[in-house]
């Protein structure tokens, strides 16, 4: 293996310092030889630019391959590659000298598809490459292809080679997508102990590499002074169509051909879905036109140096996903499943071009506005805070969350003035500093303090919310990807966890096989008010808005996955609280004043989940238990405890039964100091094990920590909570979906809170903080609305001046609100 290393690491700086030459030197004498591609027609640059390209890289190509073969010794690696070097050199060849005749004099498309086949033929037939399998049954059977292994692998080779060809159309677009699919490749063959494929994607990768040096736009150069011509699309996309099915048949590799698909799939979903919407035009799918993605974005305002980062970047992500998930055990068929999804969402981006565009346009203005208070580093440094909280927190990353957390603080205290001046007069400003100031008091003024206590019950007083929505009212706009990394985050670090062998050998109902989640149910449930609220607005503008249909899809995707989640995990704490959510929500809903499409889609939506989730803790309890011992069982525990029945309670249901015997000695225990409170959680037979009992009700500790006043501080912080929410809907400075997702997301917390400490961890703190956050956010946006006295807008799609808009947990078409 570290022959093989070393021997890839030669090869790769070999090729790049040949290829930096090569291009350096061609492209001073391609106009001699009329490999120069001319401005005019439907092409974009302004000067005569050399297609040299592909010449030097095959240069580089052939100078750096030798000096591989006499660093690898031989074994069975290398037989392979001298096996297969003769047919893969002839059709790089032939591709290569085709292409410098087409760059140089312009050939018809059927020549350039002719000589495409022929190439895909002699790796097929006399190479030996054809898709023999592309995964495995979760049976465990081969999804063999038998006698269509031959020719899918020609359509394969040939669909890729156009496909590739078709993303050549920005600067530096091709060449960096390129090096990251070699990259991926290259790993994938080193996993797989495929010597030849290893060795040809790292050269490969060095010589793509060379020749960004000439094409990608920098600060430094602001057009490209070569291009890659056909003759470098062409034997590119070869090679790397070649390296894929090599790897991905190989019988031991442990990454399966559909986790190589994941590499590859970004140009070829973005090829097939204009074909596809060409075809329901009446148009000939091969029709030239300018709605491939790298256009859209091009249109969208992104240069083409930002297109070419954005295009490899989502290379990057989907080659991460696909090999990391066949690596860690994920089945072939759910990687498909999601591949497809991938595909899905990619039609309707490009489906409705011109909105997407228009909706990215404005989100980049939204990103380049600047106001008062603006301090480009300070916010940027708040910015990189909340983004690094939310991929590590659903991680359980606590090191990196207090690393953001940090962050967040420092740009905080550097605005610490437009903080201030926001935040006077606000109700949920005094009450969470009231409660903050008592509580601190309460653990502190002790013969002998507990100060372990202090920080958990600090996140309950909403005090280090205040700052934190202060944050989130300035970047509202990125609520969507912060949303979005947050449950990619989640779903990843599940899966990492996941026995995915027992899971696909059908062994769902021992929640041991699913792994763990690291913030416990808190987050889960916080993630499914928000999509349910999501998909309620869907259901309201669903005929009206292609944003409402996005919105319902992912929604339905988005509720199943994270009920499947809740039930395969039997985090039963978190169903119950998630349950007192979408009740709160049906609730809020009903409220007076609310418009009656947004009724019928909040409840229909909430009794969709609810039956949903019916049917899958249907499919999911553990063998002899029926649902209405696991779930109803605690209701009925809970009403005979209550009745004096506390033996029935305890064979009924003995969890509850404790947790209420709980409360009644906390509630003995209080009666002694009720004004005052004990200062610490625990009452004076318990000895102190960590910050907070884990088996006591946040209610619970509240209570005996800081008395009566503090549990009554808290109460009337949630009531002004939710009259600062309430007030933004009112006053349409929030969309009213909004407000009855942040209903739910109170309520599930406040649910929760019954149950179990919540707060025992940072982690939980923080979530806690971001849910009081949204009251601030509110009292900051209702305030403003009020003060700006605009009457409300007739759409519901965006403001009409660029000063301070509402804060948006879910898109808000299903409403009005006021421009400010």
């Amino acid at each position: 293996m570290e022959q093989l290393l070393a021997a890839g690491t030669a090869g790769f700086t070999a090729a790049l310092l040949v290829a930096v030459f090569a291009i350096g030197v061609l492209r001073r004498h391609a106009r001699r030889f009329g490999l120069v591609d001319r401005p005019g027609g439907r092409k974009q640059h302004q000067r005569p630019t050399p297609v040299v390209g592909g010449l030097g890289m095959a240069i580089a190509l052939a100078a750096a391959l030798p000096i591989v073969l006499g660093l690898h010794e031989t074994d069975s690696g290398f037989g392979t590659l001298l096996s297969a070097g003769a047919p893969f050199a002839g059709a790089l060849l032939g591709l290569l000298l085709f292409g410098l005749v087409d760059d140089q004099r312009g050939l018809g498309s059927a020549p350039k598809f002719g000589v495409q086949v022929m190439a895909a033929l002699v790796a097929v037939f006399a190479a030996g490459l054809a898709l023999e399998r592309i995964g495995i049954w979760p049976g465990g059977g081969l999804i063999a292809m038998g006698f269509l292994a031959a020719p899918v692998a020609v359509i394969a080779i040939v669909g890729f080679v156009n496909a590739f060809k078709m993303i050549d159309g920005v600067d530096g677009l091709a060449g960096s997508t390129a090096v990251v699919m070699l990259a991926a490749l290259g790993i994938a063959a080193w996993v797989a102990d495929a010597a030849s494929a290893m060795l040809i994607a790292a050269t490969l990768c060095g010589a793509c590499l060379g020749f960004l040096v000439f094409n990608l736009r920098t600060p430094w150069r602001p057009r490209a002074t070569v291009f890659l011509g056909d003759a470098g699309t062409l034997m590119l996309g070869f090679a790397i169509a070649w390296v894929a099915i090599d790897v991905s048949q190989r019988a031991a590799s442990p990454i399966a051909p559909v986790g190589i698909a994941w590499v590859l799939a970004l140009p070829v979903i973005d090829t097939l879905n204009l074909m596809i919407r060409r075809l329901m035009r009446g148009q000939s799918p091969f029709h030239a036109d300018r709605n491939h993605l790298h256009h859209i974005l091009g249109r969208a305002g992104f240069t083409p140096g930002q297109t070419a980062m954005i295009f490899s970047g989502l290379t990057l992500v989907m080659a991460v996903i696909g090999l990391a998930g066949s690596l860690i055990g994920v089945p072939d068929v759910l990687l498909g499943l999601a591949l497809l999804l991938v595909a899905s969402a990619h039609y309707f981006f490009v489906r409705y071009a011109w909105r997407t565009t228009k909706a990215i346009r404005r989100l980049r203005g939204l990103l380049a506005r600047s106001d008062a208070d603006r301090l480009p580093v300070i916010d940027r440094m708040a910015l990189v805070g909340i983004y690094t909280v939310a991929l590590a927190l659903p991680a359980g990353r606590g090191g990196i969350v207090g690393a953001g957390v940090a962050l967040i603080g420092l740009a905080s205290l550097a605005q610490r003035q437009a903080i201030a001046a926001a935040l006077r007069g606000l109700a949920i400003t005094r009450l969470a500093l009231m409660m903050a100031a008592w509580m601190t008091l309460a653990v502190f003024l002790r013969p002998e303090p507990l100060a372990a206590v202090w920080l958990p019950v600090m996140w309950m007083t909403g005090a280090f919310a205040l700052p934190l929505g202060w944050w989130l009212g300035r970047y509202r706009h990125h609520a969507l990807p912060l949303f979005s990394l947050a449950v990619a985050s989640l779903i990843g670090t599940w899966a990492l966890g996941a026995d995915w062998q027992m899971l696909e050998a059908g062994y769902l109902r021992t929640a041991d096989h699913w792994g763990s989640v690291q913030t416990g149910g808190l987050l889960l449930v916080l993630m499914l008010m928000v999509l349910v609220g999501a998909g309620a607005y869907g259901i309201t503008s669903y005929t009206r808005r292609w944003r409402a249909r996005a919105s319902l899809v992912s929604a339905v995707l988005g509720v199943t996955m994270l009920l499947l989640l809740l039930l395969g995990l039997s985090l039963q704490s978190a169903v119950a609280a998630g349950l007192v959510g979408l009740v709160a929500m049906v609730v809020a809903a009903m409220r007076p004043g609310e418009q009656r499409a947004l009724r019928v889609s909040v409840v229909g939506a909430t009794v969709v989940t609810i039956l949903l989730g019916s049917l899958l803790a249907n499919t999911f309890k553990p063998p002899g238990v029926s649902l209405d011992e696991q779930y109803w069982g605690p209701v009925q525990a809970a009403f005979l405890y209550l009745g004096g029945a506390t033996t029935q309670a305890e064979t009924r249901y003995p969890g509850v039964a404790s947790r209420l015997a709980d409360w009644r000695s906390v509630v003995q225990a209080s009666a002694q100091r009720p004004l005052a409170g004990d200062g610490r959680p625990f009452t004076a037979e318990e000895r102190p094990q960590g910050a907070l009992p884990t088996y006591r009700s946040a209610y619970a500790s509240l209570l005996l920590t800081g008395g009566l006043p503090g549990l009554g501080l808290f109460v009337a912080l949630i009531a002004v909570w939710m009259r600062a929410v309430s007030r933004a809907g009112r006053r349409q400075a929030w969309p009213l979906v909004q407000v009855i997702t942040a209903y739910g997301l109170l309520w599930s917390v406040l649910g929760l809170f019954l149950l179990s400490p919540v707060v025992h961890d940072p982690l939980s703190g923080v979530i806690i903080t971001a849910v009081w956050a949204l009251g601030v956010a509110a009292s900051l946006d209702s305030h403003q609305s009020s003060s700006a006295g605009a009457p409300p807008a007739t759409s519901g799609d965006e403001p009409s001046s660029p000063s301070r808009v509402p804060l948006r947990i879910v898109d808000g078409g299903a409403a009005r609100r006021i421009d400010r």
